[in-house]
């Protein structure tokens, strides 16, 4: 099973009165049960859901327990194809263990890794560092691929406004070939951080002539200096404006893009006006600017490495919350 999570951007929840005030959240940051997940089972809320019993009643309530899917089927009343569908996401997280049972130790068990979800998280953390340090290696590459031999100009640099979007990362551990053509590392890689869409072989050539590629090769890295209005990029990339907003909404979830409003002479927009007689010049609006942080893709991944760390803090005072729910309805300290 590939490890795989979500990192979402926002405070840590705890401090919460009741355990599905602090799980739910949770569940949906982490890829789980995420936002907007519709159970299709008849149920009226998101806490009588296959997934969310799964995790909260069985595993957490029953922390000493070692259950078989069959187990696991007949306590939640639904199909053992259902009950593997969510192990597996709970599998991808790295937190489970598995066991031989008791009546029959012929047969296969699941269970919170050590029966505590605090010490089960250790190892979920771990495979989130090793993730974003093969992210790092792949970054890095590609960013010596695309690098211009000539060094930028320094000229017009906008003043920066911050990143645009809300943090999100898939962190899925996974080895990139660093040594095949970095167009094809770039397709591979912007396909497992969900950029692109993943794809195979046969796709790659159609991914590097798309829009969504074109847009941060061609445009944001090979040409990083001043920046790109909408207006600039979607004449560049002949495509709408919806579409390059689109996939720049995306880059400024991973915390690599930069937005600015630039004074510059000459920019065509934001020069002074003549008002009418007796009124004070005008100045028009100047059009929003997006570049890749620093013009530089290995340097605009310190940011994204920074707002993963912090979630990886956040996600850890959270279990650590759940965790002691778990242990309460134990019985334990």
């Amino acid at each position: 099973m590939v490890f795989e999570i979500r990192l979402m951007g926002g405070p840590a929840v705890t401090d919460q009165g009741a355990l599905h005030e602090t799980m739910l959240p949770f569940l949906n940051s982490i890829g789980y049960m995420p936002a907007g997940y519709d159970p299709r089972t008849g149920v009226s809320t998101l806490t009588d859901s296959v997934p969310y019993r799964l995790f909260a009643d069985c595993f957490l309530g029953h922390l000493d327990r070692v259950w078989s899917v069959g187990e696991l089927a007949r306590e939640l009343g639904t199909s053992i194809p259902t009950v593997y569908r969510h192990l597996d996401k709970l599998s991808a997280l790295d937190i489970l263990g598995q066991g031989s049972l008791q009546k029959d130790e012929s047969r296969k068990g699941y269970f919170i890794r050590y029966h505590d979800l605090s010490q089960a998280w250790r190892f979920t953390e771990v495979n989130i560092e090793l993730s974003l340090a093969a992210y790092r290696r792949a970054v890095d590459a590609i960013q010596r691929g695309v690098s211009s031999p000539r060094k930028p100009s320094g000229q017009d640099q906008p003043r920066t406004a911050g990143a645009e979007g809300e943090f999100s990362l898939r962190v899925v551990n996974r080895p990139f070939d660093i040594g095949q053509k970095w167009e094809s590392l770039a397709v591979d890689f912007l396909g497992v951080i969900e950029y692109l869409p993943e794809s195979g072989p046969a796709g790659r050539k159609r991914s590097r002539t798309g829009v969504p590629f074109r847009l941060l090769v061609d445009c944001l890295l090979r040409r990083p200096e001043q920046g790109w209005t909408i207006d600039e990029l979607s004449t560049e990339l002949a495509t709408t404006k919806p579409t390059v907003y689109r996939n720049l909404h995306k880059l400024g979830r991973l915390g690599i893009l930069e937005k600015s409003v630039p004074d510059l002479p000459g920019d065509g927009e934001g020069a002074p006006g003549e008002g009418a007689a007796g009124e004070r010049p005008t100045r028009s609006p100047a059009r929003r600017r997006y570049r890749i942080r620093r013009g530089n893709l290995s340097k605009a991944w310190n940011a994204t490495e920074w707002y993963a760390g912090a979630v990886v803090k956040n996600y850890r005072r959270t279990v650590d919350e759940i965790a002691s729910f778990g242990r309460r309805s134990e019985g334990k300290p």
